[in-house]
């Protein structure tokens, strides 16, 4: 078992809310996969003039395999809702806008996939297209119909 640590250092008047998004976004997301567990969130004591807090926040997991793992899944993820908490709102609207594009391509996608399993449940397996018209149609565009 080995801890994965990350130390922030935050401005005094961000802390508050700082603290707030870890509880209810970051951390709840970092453990929708099991490689981490057990999260503790710390204050840093430091002796220095430095402005701001230091927070420390650990978890718990197995192995370094284990660890790349969460970040090869998730940590891309997570940078990019950090990233989007330091741009602007143009820049950041902008993101958001992308992100929704290719989410609804994704939905669109699935909505495509549902029709098809829905066909196949009601009439069973498409048929090898034996009929003159459907001689040159492939699988897939027999499929693209059937969906469309």
């Amino acid at each position: 078992m080995i801890i994965f640590n990350t130390t922030y250092h935050v401005d005094d008047e961000l802390e508050a809310s700082f603290i707030a998004w870890l509880k209810e976004n970051y951390i709840p997301m970092a453990l929708r996969r099991e490689e981490l567990s057990e999260p503790q969130l710390c204050r840093v004591m430091t002796t220095g003039e430095e402005d701001g807090s230091s927070l420390s926040l650990q978890f718990h997991v197995q192995d370094t395999e284990a660890l790349s793992l969460w970040y090869k899944e998730m940590g891309f993820e997570l940078k990019e809702i950090k990233n989007i908490l330091t741009v602007t709102q143009k820049e950041k609207n902008n993101y958001l806008n992308e992100k929704i594009q290719i989410i609804e391509g994704k939905i669109q996608d699935l909505e495509k996939q549902i029709k098809f399993i829905r066909y196949i449940e009601q009439y069973g397996i498409i048929p090898i297209p034996i009929n003159e018209k459907e001689k040159n149609i492939t699988y897939k565009e027999y499929i693209k119909k059937i969906t469309s």
